[in-house]
């Protein structure tokens, strides 16, 4: 079923393999539409009628409009432009206009669903019911959950046959993004977004007497998939995108889902168009929207309401200040700077790389001074002056090497001397800066994660902060290719990433060899769910349980610890005993390590844990 494959490709954490979910998203746009002939085939022969105001009777699709040519096709269906027919009377163009935004040409936009798509959709989906029914609890895990996420997408997989409703929800829509936008107008958004900055907007939807039809205006502009790939180079447009666009996305999705509980549930980048001269941006395709029911609305909306007014005291308590003296002919840095954003950079030695050896902070802003504090991928804290719209962007003020990443740790360090530049770029002076930061402790304020749990409680909600990290290990930084040069070449570099947690047995002689060299060692151990297997020339020699210390992220450079073995063990190895084992004999965990030792292994071969 394409629309599963769809939702499927759009979900990593069920569909691990990149390769399978890129063949996934095919199904997303890899969809041939019919031609003129097949289309008018299809709409004469369920012949939608079309409701104009003033006029008496309803109006024939396809009296009105004249097909013109195919735009696309999706899953479901497709979408085609027509146009108002010539000799029709003024009465119906006048009419129909009314239904179009002002100043609408005569091409409009019909959207197709088929029928016989339709019912191929009811037969997968009771096939899939069938399966998961009759499978029940002899189904893997894995399938069981992959069910569980895609039975509550029935209803708006479904819903996108009945194009009755897509007008319905884009007229709905409409009406929230005219909310908003009016927001906007009144400088409730303010410094964000200020007043004429954006118009937020949908398409205009025409129902017909067949679920199968709907006509829709054009929107205006280009999708902002296009407006990204043209901008290149154009810092303008790029700086426009972030400040404004994309702020008014965040925005105005928080505007539907915690005002309105209602939201367009496909908001990808080829569905929002910009046009910069109205500066209008709308969203299309509302076939698909969340509802969140009056409880689950409630619910979010209070725990929303209760966290924004600790936000403000949170931040006065995690502000960061800075004090400088003798300040001739340098400039002024001295200020409280306020938690803004994030800062990524090159994670240094002993700490956790999250993605290509880089690692997050938190940046910090002066609104008065106009400054911005973070720490960068040179290793230093910074000073910028930012300067939006321009080529450079940031103008360094200030900054600081060092290798202490966080900055409540920076303040108690003893003050240091920090370099200070002009408007070049040049080192002109170096004076000393005193950085001040409360600990959120002495506010006497609940931390986030308190507060999170707090407010759902009241809320009746329960939330899990435990996660469990399950086989998560802190490993060095794995050579850029496997191949064998750059293998040789390996050094621990000192840096650090989240990695998977290889379990293997290894003998002597292959200890040294870094797991990801792809070189099988004699016996292996495979485990899921506690349950251990040992292999040898791929046999089974023995089972049995592992349980692990706890559930945390085990960093491979603290000392070996030994982990728990939970027997009994039992051998599994054919033909002649092994080490003076049978098959069938249970086996003490000492008995077990005199021919296999179980080791959890470092990137560079090194032990760190084993089970003895």
């Amino acid at each position: 079923m394409p629309k599963v494959s769809q939702n499927l490709a759009m979900r990593p954490d069920l569909v691990k393999d990149d390769f399978i979910r890129n063949k996934l998203k095919e199904t997303q746009n890899a969809n041939p539409s019919r031609d003129m002939k097949g289309t008018m085939q299809y709409l004469s022969l369920h012949d939608p009628l079309v409701f104009l105001p003033g006029i008496r009777k309803k109006v024939r699709l396809m009296e009105l409009l004249e097909y013109e040519k195919a735009l696309s096709a999706g899953s479901v269906g497709q979408v085609d432009l027509f146009t108002l027919k010539e000799d029709i009377s003024e009465e119906w163009k006048t009419s129909f206009k009314k239904l179009l935004p002002a100043g609408h040409g005569d091409t409009v936009i019909v959207k197709t669903v088929f029928e016989e798509t339709e019912r191929a959709y009811e037969n997968d989906w009771a096939l899939l019911e069938l399966f998961f029914t009759n499978c029940g609890d002899n189904c893997d895990a894995k399938m069981r959950v992959m069910w569980k996420i895609l039975e509550p997408m029935k209803k708006s997989i479904f819903d996108e046959f009945d194009l009755r409703d897509e007008a319905t929800f884009t007229a709905k829509g409409k009406a929230m993004l005219a909310e908003f936008t009016e927001a906007i107008q009144e400088g409730e958004y303010e410094p964000m977004l200020k007043p004429g900055d954006l118009v937020l907007t949908t398409p205009n939807a025409i129902a017909t007497t067949s679920k199968y039809f709907l006509i829709q205006s054009i929107a205006s502009g280009t999708p902002l998939k296009n407006f990204l790939e043209d901008s290149g180079s154009q810092i303008e447009q790029l700086v426009d995108w972030k400040q404004k666009i994309y702020s008014a996305i965040l925005m105005v999705y928080g505007h539907m889902v915690v005002k309105h509980g209602f939201f367009q549930s496909d908001p990808h980048n080829g569905n929002w168009f910009w046009e910069p001269n109205s500066k209008t941006v709308t969203l299309i395709d509302w076939g698909g929207v969340g509802d969140l029911g009056p409880d689950t609305h409630c619910k979010l909306a209070n725990l929303y309401s209760h966290l924004g007014k600790l936000t403000e005291a949170w931040s006065d308590c995690e502000a960061v200040e800075l004090q400088t003296v003798e300040l001739k002919g340098i400039q002024e840095v001295s200020g409280t700077y306020h938690r803004a954003g994030f800062s990524i950079y090159q994670a240094t030695e002993n700490q956790t790389a999250l993605f290509y050896g880089r690692t997050y902070g938190i940046s910090y802003f002066n609104e008065a001074l106009g400054l911005r504090l973070f720490y960068n991928d040179d290793g230093k804290w910074n000073v910028v002056r930012e300067h939006p719209g321009t080529q450079a962007l940031t103008e360094t003020v200030a900054e600081l090497e060092t290798k202490v990443t966080d900055m409540m740790e920076l303040s108690h360090e003893v003050p240091e001397k920090w370099s200070f530049m002009n408007k070049k770029g040049k080192v002109v002076k170096r004076k000393t800066v005193v950085v001040k930061k409360k600990d959120p402790k002495s506010c006497h304020l609940p931390t986030r994660s308190q507060a999170y749990s707090l407010a759902a409680y009241k809320m009746g909600l329960g939330l899990n902060f435990a996660c469990k990290a399950e086989d998560t290990v802190v490993i060095p930084e794995a050579p850029l290719s496997e191949d064998e040069d750059a293998m040789s070449k390996w050094e621990d570099n000192g840096k650090r990433q989240l990695g998977r947690l290889a379990m293997k047995a290894v003998s002597g002689r292959q200890k040294k060899k870094p797991f990801w060299s792809g070189a099988a060692p004699q016996e292996e151990m495979t485990w899921g769910l506690g349950r251990v297997n040992i292999m040898k020339s791929s046999k089974l020699i023995a089972t049995g349980t592992v349980k692990l210390p706890d559930n945390k992220t085990y960093d491979l450079d603290e000392e070996p610890k030994d982990v728990d073995v939970e027997g009994p063990w039992i051998s599994r190895s054919r033909g002649e005993a092994q080490n003076g084992v049978h098959m069938g004999q249970e086996l003490d965990p000492t008995i077990l390590v005199s021919f296999c030792q179980v080791t959890f292994f470092h990137a560079n071969g090194s032990c760190m844990y084993n089970i003895v």
